[in-house]
Order: structure tokens, then C-alpha cells, then sequence
């Protein structure tokens, strides 16, 4: 639920202020990557309060991404559409080390 009302903050608002010079709203990477990042620190939340006794692998997966700020490289190349596709360049200027680290240590680590 946390991840969908993210995602509808973004469709409603968030786009147009983010991206001013784009006509219409598509999904982005700094969408996705703040809807996951929230879910996970929801998570860590509820863990820390007792609420969550075990969690489900792919939640643990994604707060130990969160944790080492390798969310926006998970998106890239695990849930990429074509949306998240046209932030790929600029990222990847920008955070070329997430990239290649994302891919050592959890594409090619898992092989």
C-alpha cells in the first residue's frame, strides 16, 4: 500500500515538478526508487517496533539495497521499463561505481 500511495504522489504531483520540461508524465527512476526506498524503511520501522518477526527474502533484499544505496541500480537493471529506461544515461554519468558495484555483488556474485 505504502509503494502505490508513492507512486500516485508522483503521477498527481511530483512529475511535473520534477521533470518541468517534459510534457507528459512517465514512470522515472527517482519515482520507483523513492516508492522502494519507502517501503524499505517502513520495513526497518515496523522491524525495529516488534511489529515484523521474519521477513520475506525479497524485503530483506531490498533494505540491504536501500542500505547501501544501490536501490536506483536494482531499478535499472531488474524493473526497468520504458519509462525508467530514459533516466538510464544521465544515471549512469552520474553513478557509474552503483552501477558496476549492483552488478558485482548481486548480478554476477549470484552466477
Amino acid at each position: 500500500m505504502f509503494y502505490g500511495i508513492t507512486r500516485a504522489s508522483w503521477a498527481t504531483e511530483k512529475f511535473a515538478k520534477e521533470f518541468p520540461n517534459e510534457k507528459s508524465y512517465r514512470h522515472s527512476l527517482r519515482e520507483e526508487a523513492e516508492a522502494l526506498s519507502n517501503v524499505a524503511g517502513l520495513v526497518k520501522q515496523q522491524l525495529k517496533e516488534g511489529k515484523i518477526r521474519q521477513l520475506d527474502p525479497m524485503l530483506e533484499r531490498l533494505i540491504l539495497l536501500d542500505d547501501k544505496g544501490l536501490i536506483e541500480a536494482y531499478v535499472l537493471f531488474a524493473r526497468a521499463n520504458q519509462g525508467i529506461a530514459m533516466d538510464y544515461p544521465a544515471f549512469r554519468k552520474a553513478n557509474r561505481d552503483k552501477l558496476r558495484r549492483y552488478l558485482l555483488e548481486y548480478v554476477c556474485a549470484n552466477q
